[in-house]
């Protein structure tokens, strides 16, 4: 993704944010956000931001998110930044995981009138052999 684009991209979702009224919502560490439509979400997954909102379409959650690197010396992160799309049925949820355990979880609630995005860690485990 070239730089315009991540730029551009990045400034779609603000724009999508003011001209609909809503103020971009950031998570804590694993709080659960509900959101609404058209509200933009920006959560740290470990080295990864991930920035995004979603669509009611046909009673399914049209999300959209902008994953990039966190770059700490506050440049655009271009080399690594992919947008990713993804249609969640009513009741149902989906799951984007990164390399280091942490877990980006959508549940799109009935008739997509809202979304609850949260951040889960995973944690690996072995059944104890008797």
């Amino acid at each position: 993704m070239t730089s315009f684009n991540t730029a551009f991209v990045s400034l779609a979702f603000a724009g999508l944010a003011v001209t609909h009224g809503a103020a971009p919502v950031r998570a804590d560490d694993t709080s659960a956000l509900r959101v609404k439509p058209l509200a933009v979400v920006s959560l740290t997954l470990g080295t990864k931001r991930a920035i995004g909102y979603y669509l009611a379409d046909n009673g399914a959650c049209n999300m959209t998110l902008l994953l990039s690197e966190i770059d700490y010396d506050e440049k655009l992160a271009v080399a690594n930044s992919a947008r990713i799309t993804s249609v969640i049925g009513a009741g149902t949820s989906s799951r984007i995981d990164t390399e280091y355990g942490r877990s980006l979880v959508m549940s799109c609630e009935t008739g997509a009138s809202a979304m609850t995005v949260q951040t889960i860690d995973r944690v690996a485990y072995a059944k104890p052999r008797n």
